[in-house]
């Protein structure tokens, strides 16, 4: 237990008529002060611990309580009421309190609990419940807090535990090279099916650090890891969490805006093998410079609302969904002047492209010799990994009016035939 402890306090009954509910703690006024070297408390080493506390009408005053917890330094202040009647007769906990320290890493209070249990009997994984019958408010603030790769500074904010939900309120801290702001509720009132509704705030974030700290981010943007960049996103994200406490993504619902501030995509094979087959160079490396982009996530698919970009005197238009963890289905569509195509910068390197361009016009029938632009669809799907890819020409209104006036020159010579056939009369034909 304790290597060193020392209290002094004192404690009075008071006058006068208390219910019998609590016995001896409706009537106790107490003050203490202790100071402990050491504590072992079920999953958890408590040290250097220093309190002063009143307890009176079973309200317990934390006038201060200081700390270290598994290597985690902590200061509490604030008020319990209704603490051994929560404790003895099921009444309801209230309270407020405030905690803050200087560093706080949580993966060490898991790491104790991690190891527990794997000495004990194992027992099936749960999602982490919170405790009912409270109605308890926190102010926090933290220097230094780490939670799995997520390392937070300056972060603070306001929560309520109130009937098995944990509203967070305005939670602030620099993280991933930017700033984040979190607002939401996580909600146990189903143990078999913990839910989250969130609100996210992000400014200027950079894609590597966040590809590798939060592991949603890997399965929901896997393109991120081929970004360097600083972006701008704000989203609201609801759904349901496995007992592993990791997202099932099948339930999520996301909607949000990414604002890339810069950018630059690198080493993302679909777009070098687009760029290769229309040998446009200045693609093997695409700036995000200022885009805005809508996206959303629904029934486990993210979907990527239609954008647009210019690079290099070349239009481009994004739009697709992909599965979480699954296949992608994109569409690209390219508007290429014909003056680029027509240039040979690098000794003819250039015919790459233009002898693509021939071979799908002769598959479609569709001239690729008319008009100053020729627009290119690409559909794109498969996996990042091993994408599949597929080349289509756009006829361009300027050569859809002409073949359509084709075909109604041909359906009118057939129709004079067929007229002088009939009646044996020449018809005379027109053609303008």
């Amino acid at each position: 237990m304790s290597d060193e402890a020392s209290s002094s306090g004192s404690a009075t009954t008071a006058n006068g008529g208390s219910s019998d509910d609590l016995g001896i703690f409706d009537q106790l006024d107490l003050t203490a002060k202790a100071d402990v070297g050491k504590l072992a408390y079920d999953n958890y080493t408590i040290s250097q611990m220093s309190s002063n506390v009143k307890y009176n009408d079973d309200k317990l005053d934390i006038e201060q309580l200081k700390m270290v917890v598994n290597e985690n330094s902590v200061n509490v202040k604030g008020q319990l009421t209704n603490l051994m009647g929560y404790a003895l007769i099921n009444r309801k906990l209230n309270g407020n309190m405030t905690i803050n320290g200087n560093s706080f890493n949580l993966d060490k209070l898991m790491a104790e609990e991690s190891s527990t249990q794997s000495a004990a009997t194992p027992t099936e994984e749960t999602a982490f419940v919170l405790p009912g019958n409270m109605d308890m408010n926190f102010l926090f603030s933290f220097s230094d807090f780490k939670y799995d790769k997520l390392n937070l500074k300056n972060f603070s904010g306001s929560a309520r535990l109130v009937d098995q939900q944990l509203e967070m309120h305005d939670l602030k801290s620099s993280a991933m090279g930017g700033t984040m702001n979190l607002n939401g509720v996580y909600n146990t009132q189903n143990p078999d099916k913990p839910t989250f509704d969130l609100k996210y705030d992000l400014s200027k974030i950079q894609f590597s650090q966040m590809y590798k700290s939060i592991i949603s981010f890997q399965l929901l943007a896997p393109i991120a890891q081929y970004i360097e960049g600083i972006f701008n996103t704000s989203f609201v994200a609801s759904g349901s969490l496995k007992k592993d406490m990791m997202p099932d993504f099948s339930t999520i619902n996301v909607n949000g805006l990414i604002e890339t501030i810069n950018g630059i995509v690198r080493g993302f094979k679909p777009v070098e093998s687009i760029a290769d087959k229309l040998n446009l160079k200045e693609f093997k490396s695409i700036s995000l410079e200022n885009t805005k982009n809508w996206f959303q996530v629904e029934n486990g698919a993210v979907s990527v609302k239609e954008f647009q970009k210019k690079i290099a005197d070349v239009d481009m238009k994004v739009s697709g969904t992909h599965q979480i963890s699954g296949p992608m289905d994109y569409k690209f569509v390219f508007k290429i002047p014909r003056e680029k195509l027509n240039k040979i910068p690098d000794g003819g390197v250039v015919d790459k492209g233009i002898g693509f361009l021939n071979s799908l016009s002769t598959q479609t029938g569709i001239p690729i010799s008319v008009g100053e632009y020729i627009n290119i669809a690409v559909g794109l799907k498969g996996s990042i990994a091993n994408p599949d890819i597929k080349f289509n020409l756009l006829v361009l209104m300027e050569i859809q009016l002409r073949m359509w006036c084709n075909r109604l020159w041909t359906m009118s010579r057939k129709s004079r035939r067929f007229a002088e056939n009939f009646s044996g009369t020449r018809v005379e034909e027109s053609k303008g």
